[in-house]
């Protein structure tokens, strides 16, 4: 973030880049507040789990760890299923509610658009047993940014205290929404890259494989 404006009593700051800040304040007696604020449009990816087909849910969970899907400015949420028929309807639209209960086994697709003052995201779910593959974020062991990426994608470890054994095969590959490999690479020292300058621009899903044991993630390039 850098500082657009200020006046004796107020700071307008802008963002830089999509993602977490923290705004500082500190007054003429010395005493600080702090607060987290989110810059850019909404990044999230969608958790879909249950026990069975009537208690299935479709969760919104921030793609930044440090901040919740909650902090992130959400001014509206709609949640459109395609039905096996081919029928679209809307399950959900509002801006408090992140979680959706449904039915998968008469579901095709499901599509999740999210607003904020700086832009809209839209992520995007399917029956394909590609789309099911979710992975919660507190589980997850690498983190990718940036997210959204223009021409370079990175991948490395998200916390040091959790990480594969040193004889782990790790791979990463990109897929379509189709389910169609665009690209991959091996994790070495638990570091990657990815070029994404040549692909086409939209949303994507990068399955990352360590040893049989697979951790997704949802990739929009823009």
């Amino acid at each position: 973030m850098v500082i657009a404006s200020s006046t004796p009593y107020s700071v307008t700051v802008q963002g830089s880049g999509n993602g977490a800040g923290k705004v500082i304040a500190t007054f003429q007696n010395g005493q600080k507040i702090a607060t987290d604020v989110w810059v850019g449009k909404p990044s999230f990816y969608l958790s879909v789990d249950g026990p069975d087909n009537a208690h299935t849910f479709v969760s919104l969970i921030s793609a930044d760890a440090n901040l919740p899907i909650d902090k992130q400015g959400i001014t509206n949420v709609v949640i459109r299923r395609t039905a096996n028929n081919g029928v679209v309807s809307t399950i959900l639209s509002g801006a408090t509610f992140f979680t959706r209960r449904f039915d998968p086994s008469t579901t095709r697709s499901l599509t999740v658009t999210v607003t904020n003052s700086c832009g809209v995201t839209t992520d995007f779910w399917s029956k394909r047993e590609l789309m099911r593959t979710t992975t919660p974020i507190e589980t997850k062991v690498y983190v990718v940014f940036p997210n959204p990426a223009k021409n370079i994608l990175n991948i490395e470890l998200r916390n040091k205290d959790n990480k594969p054994t040193e004889k782990a095969k790790i791979t990463a590959s990109l897929f379509n929404m189709m389910g169609i490999l665009q690209s991959d690479v091996a994790i070495k020292n638990n570091i990657a890259t990815i070029d994404v300058s040549d692909i086409i621009r939209g949303l994507y899903l990068l399955k990352i494989d360590i040893d049989g044991s697979v951790e997704t993630h949802h990739i929009s390039l823009e």
